[in-house]
């Protein structure tokens, strides 16, 4: 029993060995070449499109500035008048005709007429007489409100005259000063172009002046200062 035993597990051992060794004979079944993908082909660049010009925007115009109404302005209170930047020294008049003519005022505005007699200036009526009264100074506008010429053409007497009215507020004279008289005397050094002696009266009350240059001292007589124009030169004041 036991050696029947035996030679069915030694016939089962070789039944093994068998089939081991027919598995080892057969070839490996050959494992199928992996597929080749075609690569893609590279792609040709795109040509750069030009960037577009770019134009400078305009900048924008300044709204213009509206203009002001005349009525918007401020009204500008007039410079206060100083020997500094207003008034000339000169001291020369002159009396050529009844439009062209000077005589004398205070270097101040508003001051009295009898307190400047050394140190009155002359004032004219417009710039074509300052060829003959050089560094003297113009009359206020409208101050002169009347002229009237007067003349003697005799040789050894020969004297010229202007007489009027002027407005006493434009130069801040004061309508309560009986004024005063200016000679050759006084203010010093003053003159009248052409002629040797003059003698000028302004009386601010009543709103008269009366200027006469002469070639003789008898027709510019300037000892009568108290009288004032109408007693001492006469003429018209219209």
């Amino acid at each position: 029993m036991r050696v029947h035993s035996k030679i069915l597990l030694f016939s089962l051992a070789i039944a093994l060995l068998a089939t081991f060794a027919v598995a080892a004979e057969k070839p490996e079944t050959a494992r199928p070449s992996p597929k080749l993908t075609k690569a893609p082909e590279p792609k040709a660049p795109e040509t750069a499109r030009p960037s577009p010009k770019l134009t400078k925007a305009p900048e924008p115009k300044e709204p213009k500035k509206s203009r002001k109404s005349k009525a918007s302005k401020s009204v500008k209170s007039p410079k206060k008048q100083t020997n500094a930047n207003a008034v000339k020294m000169g001291q020369i008049a002159a009396v050529n005709n009844k439009k062209d003519f000077c005589w004398f005022l205070p270097p101040n505005r508003g001051d009295k007429i009898s307190s400047n007699e050394h140190r009155a200036v002359a004032f004219c009526t417009n710039k074509r007489v300052l060829k003959d009264a050089p560094n003297a100074n113009l009359f206020p506008k409208g101050f002169i409100q009347s002229a009237n010429w007067a003349a003697n053409t005799t040789k050894a007497r020969e004297w010229v005259q202007v007489t009027g009215r002027f407005n006493p507020d434009l130069y801040g004279l004061s309508r309560e000063d009986g004024g005063g008289q200016y000679d050759q005397v006084a203010p010093r050094g003053a003159q009248c172009a052409g002629y040797r002696y003059w003698v000028n009266f302004i009386e601010p009350n009543e709103g008269i002046y009366c200027m006469r240059c002469c070639k003789n001292k008898l027709d510019c007589p300037r000892n009568k200062s108290h009288k004032g124009c109408r007693s001492v030169l006469g003429g018209n004041f219209a």
